[in-house]
């Protein structure tokens, strides 16, 4: 009886299979990065007081006194909430005495752009700085979005309380967002983290 010695396995399968591996390693190495920087728009990240979406913080400045905080804080105002192609935020009232200032933000989320794609919503929100002794209060409030969709002349419009709260940006198990709204989530919480850093600066750095 002939008999048949079973065909030796070839390099190139080898060589492939060696290759998958190393590509199975290197995702699941960046998993973790993948999975934090997430986690910060989970449950939590949106925080609301008396039903209304507010990100709020309490940037220090010690040994500054209320009306050079007011100064510093009116002056960042001024330059952040302009009319512009992009933009049409404004300074809506400035008190020194009370030391408060209150400003409107009207601009543009993009969420996607390429040659064929053009994903964004319009969002307006409202941002109060209360300045005291060594502190200034920043609250952001009253969020609200206008989102053209393709198939519909006029944009939807919806606020954050609609939106991005835990209730409707994550799924059952709160520990993914959902696709199609986790979006608005992302972006607002990620424009309010530029607002807050960008108004410490003003204020902290000479």
């Amino acid at each position: 009886m002939q008999r048949f010695s079973t065909p030796c396995t070839s390099v190139w399968p080898r060589a492939r299979i060696h290759t998958l591996r190393l590509l199975a390693l290197l995702l699941l190495a960046n998993l973790p990065a993948f999975s934090q920087k997430e986690n910060r728009y989970l449950a939590g990240a949106v925080p609301v007081e008396g039903g209304i979406v507010t990100f709020s913080k309490e940037i220090r400045v010690p040994g500054m006194t209320p009306e050079q905080i007011f100064d510093r804080t009116e002056a960042w105002s001024n330059a952040r909430f302009v009319k512009t192609e992009d933009t049409d935020g404004k300074l809506l009232y400035a008190n020194k005495e009370n030391g408060e200032i209150v400003c409107r933000g009207d601009e543009w989320l993009t969420f996607k752009r390429t040659a064929w794609v053009l994903d964004r919503t319009r969002i307006t929100y409202r941002m109060t700085l209360i300045c005291q002794p060594g502190v200034c209060q920043a609250r952001i409030s009253h969020i609200q979005y206008a989102y053209q969709v393709s198939d519909n002349p006029l944009p939807e419009r919806f606020t954050a309380e609609e939106r991005i709260t835990d209730k409707y940006a994550l799924n059952r198990k709160q520990d993914k967002l959902v696709r199609t709204i986790g979006k608005f989530r992302v972006y607002t919480i990620d424009l309010t983290d530029e607002l807050f850093g960008s108004l410490e600066d003003a204020l902290t750095k000479p």
